[in-house]
């Protein structure tokens, strides 16, 4: 489950993060990424720029989804688009973090569950996700979940990782993520 960092969004059809990484790990990936959505954001409009669906789901909304594929493990990797929405909407993204780690946890009881705390395009993170990046932690920790922290901070400093619109991840980016994703697995 992801966003725009984790869609590729912008690399006209490069290899995802969640692909290259698949492959070292010699997972079988189904993606449920999605360009603009979050834990809340995008929740059932097509208000966010880049959604790629006229209905577009939150992580919430589309827990179902992933519990139907029935995997062993899920990796959920966002929160990005929610932090932009934290005035209006800071107690719905918050329960909307604890559901989708509840709901995942209570419909895949034998999973591996792991958390990566908001991708972000590098450089110093503001409250909001910074918040968002508490949350994440305390709520996947609290079902199980394995949890890899400080993902914000993985494209800074790489050079070229960042596409035309100097904030997505270019096919570069991706790989770097991937990298860094891997590491952080076989870490456990």
């Amino acid at each position: 489950m992801g966003d725009s960092f984790t869609a590729a969004y912008g690399t006209n059809g490069a290899a995802r993060w969640t692909e290259v990484a698949s492959e070292e790990l010699d997972w079988v990936e189904d993606s449920y990424a999605l360009s603009g959505i979050g834990y809340y954001a995008a929740t059932g409009t097509a208000e966010v720029v880049g959604c790629e669906r006229d209905f577009c789901p939150s992580f919430e909304d589309d827990v179902d989804r992933v519990i139907d594929s029935v995997p062993s493990i899920v990796v959920v990797a966002g929160g990005y688009n929610d932090a932009r929405l934290m005035g209006e909407h800071r107690a719905e993204i918050q329960a909307a973090i604890e559901a989708t780690f509840t709901r995942l946890r209570e419909g895949l009881p034998d999973a591996q569950i792991i958390a990566v705390t908001p991708l972000a395009p590098g450089g110093p993170i503001d409250s909001n996700l910074a918040t968002i990046v508490e949350w994440v932690e305390q709520d996947a920790r609290a079902v199980g979940a394995q949890v890899i922290t400080g993902a914000d901070q993985w494209l800074t400093g790489e050079p070229d990782v960042l596409g035309p619109d100097s904030f997505h991840p270019s096919e570069e980016g991706q790989r770097v993520l991937a990298a860094k994703f891997v590491a952080a697995v076989e870490s456990f």
